[in-house]
Formats: structure tokens, sequence, C-alpha cells
């Protein structure tokens, strides 16, 4: 029996050691310092351990890009009423938004460094990158992102919208909204703001700052089918903020880098069809950047601005999505159709055997053949570049031009 409670060997050994059984393990001793350390303090002494400190490089040096941040107050420095942890710990968090507000440019698979697209911004937006938020505010804006994210029914998410409308005036829109990060509340959130921030006529910045900052994140990563209460928040905005629409939501998501997806169509779709005069439309399609020498302007946060190209990116859904507007018998001008005619003579051999570029070419020939007579040696050459069963019937159409 004596033998069975013995301990092994190799634990008697280590047990007259005066070192640590598992040095690994953060085991605190009676003197209150970690086994852990005492370890490490060994190793150093066999030159088993050793630490290298790496050099910081000076961030104003590093910086090659023009951030887009946060304003501040001289008071971070020595804040009023706090220690000088939390002041750290703010500086902390303003870094944290510096780099989230900035807008990196993307190196493509060609090696060729993709541009940023122009935004249209104003100019009080843009501030040094040195400066942080008032700690008070920061917490006040803090609270309001956590009310937000953690959503109950309980809540009052009209009085917080309230509140965060009062602080756009006194701070500022753009640094309200960098921290607050509302595109990344619930949809019930975000219908609900809509109906407090966006239910009159405030005016074109308002109303355009506040749909690229609640819904466009949103439609940007969208992949699968929008909710309802999303859609309805989209639908509610745009009847009441039609240019704005445009600007904040249409051009930037017929924009996106990824290129328009089914589900992103779906609700353009809806937009069109329930929202938008037909003047819009056409200043929609006028303010199209086809080619990379045309620049859109656009209305996107600086944090967004990395996902939008600088030209149109083309896939199946874009053609849908353009029939569905020439079905709804948009005017067009002489200078919008001479545009579209030259994208398709760009991308028709990246389409030829494409279903959905065959329907919107026959289309387009079909509603505004006054406008293609002087492309109609073009569209030729672009409909024989096409493998279809519409290929004969287009060709007879532009053939009566």
């Amino acid at each position: 029996m004596d033998d069975y409670n013995a301990l092994p060997e190799w634990l008697e050994d280590c047990q007259k050691g005066s070192g640590s059984l598992f040095p690994w393990l953060p085991i605190v001793s009676d003197d209150g310092q970690t086994l852990a350390n005492d370890a490490r303090e060994s190793s150093k002494q066999r030159g088993e351990y050793q630490t290298t400190e790496i050099p910081i490089e000076n961030p104003e040096r590093s910086r090659n890009v023009d951030l887009e941040t946060v304003p501040c107050s001289p008071e971070v420095q020595e804040p009023a009423g706090g220690s000088v942890e939390d002041s750290r710990n703010v500086v902390d968090d303003a870094s944290e938004i510096q780099h989230a507000t900035s807008c990196i440019s993307v190196e493509a698979a060609d090696s060729e460094v993709v541009t940023s697209v122009t935004v249209e911004m104003m100019d009080h937006d843009r501030i040094s990158s040195k400066a942080v938020l008032d700690p008070k505010v920061y917490v006040q804006l803090t609270s309001l992102r956590d009310a937000l994210l953690i959503f109950d029914f309980a809540s009052s998410i009209p009085s917080i919208a309230e509140e965060i409308r009062a602080l756009c005036t006194v701070v500022g829109f753009r640094e309200v909204i960098i921290v607050i990060k509302p595109w990344e509340a619930a949809d019930e959130v975000t219908l609900q703001l809509v109906e407090t921030l966006m239910k009159d006529q405030e005016g074109y910045d308002w109303s355009s700052q506040m749909l690229s900052s609640l819904i466009l994140p949103k439609l940007l990563s969208l992949k699968k089918p929008a909710s309802r209460i999303l859609v309805n928040a989209v639908l509610q905005a745009g009847k009441v903020h039609q240019r704005a629409t445009v600007d904040a939501l249409l051009l930037p998501l017929i924009l996106n880098k990824e290129g328009l997806n089914v589900a992103v169509c779906e609700v353009l779709n809806r937009i069109i069809k329930e929202c938008l005069h037909a003047d819009h439309v056409s200043s929609f399609f006028q303010k199209l950047p086809f080619e990379d020498h045309q620049q859109g302007s656009v209305v996107c946060l600086p944090c967004h601005q990395c996902q939008i190209s600088q030209c149109l990116v083309w896939t199946e859904p874009v053609f849908t999505f353009f029939q569905n507007i020439l079905n709804h018998q948009v005017p067009l001008t002489q200078e919008a159709i001479d545009n579209i005619v030259l994208a398709l003579d760009d991308v028709a051999g990246e389409f030829s055997k494409s279903l959905k570029f065959g329907n919107f070419l026959l289309c387009l020939v079909n509603k505004y053949a006054s406008l293609l007579r002087p492309h109609k040696v073009l569209l030729g050459r672009v409909t024989e570049m096409t493998n279809t069963f519409m290929t004969k019937s287009i060709l007879s159409k532009l053939a009566r031009l």
C-alpha cells in the first residue's frame, strides 16, 4: 500500500527542486508573484529567454493616405475631472477610429493600384488626423452605440435618435457617426432611426449623409435577399428624399467594386418602381461613370469609400437592372445613350453568351430607336459578337433603324 501511494521518481525529483513543475502555467505562488515569472527569470539567467524591443515607426512618416478622422478637444491631454488612465483609453479608442475611417487603396490582381473614387464631401468634414473627441463626449457616444447594438423592444430608439441628432448639431455629423456606427445595428433599429431622423424634408446634406450611414453600408455588404424590414426602411427614406437616394444609394451600389449582385438588384428595382420620379432616374444615368476617365460623384463615409469603384463594374444583374429602368420609359439624353453604347462595345465579348445582355440590347433597340441611329454600325458590330437565339432578332431591328 505504501508503494501505491508513493510519488513516481520523476515527481519526487521535481518536488525536491525549487522551480515550478509546469513553468508555462500562470500559477500564483504564496508571495503573490506568478511561478511563470519565476520561470522566465531563471530562463534569463540560463540565457534561454530574452526580450526584444521592436521599434515603432513614427505614424506621421508612415501615413501615405489622407485620413478622414474625428475632431477633438484640447482637453484630451489633461482631462478635467478624469484620470490619466481614462485619457489613455480614450486616445487608444480614438486611434482605432482613425484606422477605421481611413480609406486604403487596394492593389488589384494585375498589380495596378486601384485609385479611390471621387466622393462629394463638405470642406469642414476634413480635419486633422491628430484630433480626438472630448472624453466626456466620446463616452456619451459609446453609450449610444451600445444602446443601438444591444437592442430590445423595451428601449426607446426614437429618444436615442433625437439625442444623436442633437450631438450631430453640436459635435458634427461625421464625428458622431464614425463612433456610433449605426450601420451595425439590427434592421429593426435602422427602420426606427429612419422613421425618426428622415421623416421630414430636412435638406439634401442631412438626408444624403443619413442614407450613407444608416442604409448604404448594409446594402454594400448584402449577399442574401434583404429583410422585409430593411426594404421598408429603404423605401420610406427613398420616397421622401429622392435626390439623396440617387447619390447616396443608387450610385454607390451600382459602383460597388464587387459588382452588383441579385440581392441588391432587387432592392434597387423596388426603389426605381416605388420611390423615384423619371427625372431622377434620368439624372442617375447622367451621373454614371461608364469609363475610367469619367468621375462619378457619390456620397459615402470615408471608411466605406474603398468599397466603391471609380467606374461601372459590369455584371449580369446590372443588365437586368438597366433593362428594368428602360421598361419604365425613362427619358434618356443623347449623351446617356452614347455612353451606354460605347460601354456595350467594350463588354460585348465578355457577355457574348449572356441572355441578360441580349435582353437588354434588344430592349434598348426597341425603346430608344431614334437615339440609336448614329450608332447603327457600332451596335451591329456589338450584336454580331453575341451568340444567343436573340442575335438575329436584334440585327433585324437594327436594319430597320
